[in-house]
């Protein structure tokens, strides 16, 4: 297992990861070289306003949850014709690679500038990003990475749930004529919302490969969690 890690890390994995925010800088890993590195932040990366967005992302998957059963039988008065499902489908993609470039470019846009940072400037990126709030009490390590897989796992789950109904959904023999309910539209576009999620938690900033970094830190400057 940690060999196929490694692999994907060396081959598949993006080499360099946002790590925070450090003054007007955003500070970035390079997981190959195990150096620290610094460019200009775009007006989009801002710690505390994603802290305050995420903190609403649970809410909102329950809440589109509990709508999708809630409107179980409700439907709209427009029926599946070919050109409503090409609609449907231009929608989700284009929720799916409009919030997929926005986030790759709002922390990656500028780091062809970037220039070496300090230590102690990645220490201060370190603990501006929100998850931070798991190294308080104990140094990055397997517990952090073994939480931050599964969260991204139930992600993945999602999405599968989302592919699973929307397939559910087409395939239906009396499509074409039939009302369009607002749990398919639900499904449907959260299809893309989830699909984005991944990419981003899988490819843009994976959680699991920032712990890993911060432990690389961690072991060779033998930070004090309590300073």
């Amino acid at each position: 297992m940690e060999k196929l890690i490694i692999f994907l890390s060396k081959n598949i994995f993006r080499r360099n990861i946002f790590m925070g925010e450090c003054g007007k800088n955003a500070v970035y890993f390079d997981t190959k070289e195990n150096v620290p590195f610094k460019a200009p932040k775009t007006m989009f990366i801002n710690s505390e306003k994603a802290a305050v967005a995420n903190s609403f992302t649970p809410i909102l998957v329950i809440a589109l949850i509990i709508a999708s059963r809630f409107f179980e039988g409700s439907s709209l008065d427009i029926v599946y014709s070919e050109v409503s499902i090409s609609v449907l489908i231009l929608i989700s993609l284009f929720v799916f690679i409009g919030l997929t470039v926005f986030l790759e470019l709002s922390m990656y846009f500028n780091i062809k500038k970037a220039v070496p940072a300090t230590t102690e400037e990645l220490k201060t990126a370190i603990y501006s990003n929100q998850l931070a709030s798991m190294l308080q009490k104990s140094k990055a390590g397997e517990s952090q990475r073994t939480m931050l897989g599964l969260v991204t796992l139930i992600v993945v789950a999602v999405l599968g749930w989302c592919i699973y109904s929307d397939y559910t959904i087409f395939t239906r023999y009396d499509l074409i004529g039939s009302s369009i309910y607002i749990k398919d539209i639900i499904f449907i576009v959260g299809t893309g919302l989830a699909a984005s999620v991944t990419v981003f938690l899988l490819w843009i900033n994976n959680p699991v490969r920032w712990i890993t970094a911060v432990e690389k830190y961690q072991n060779e400057n033998e930070v004090d969690q309590e300073s």
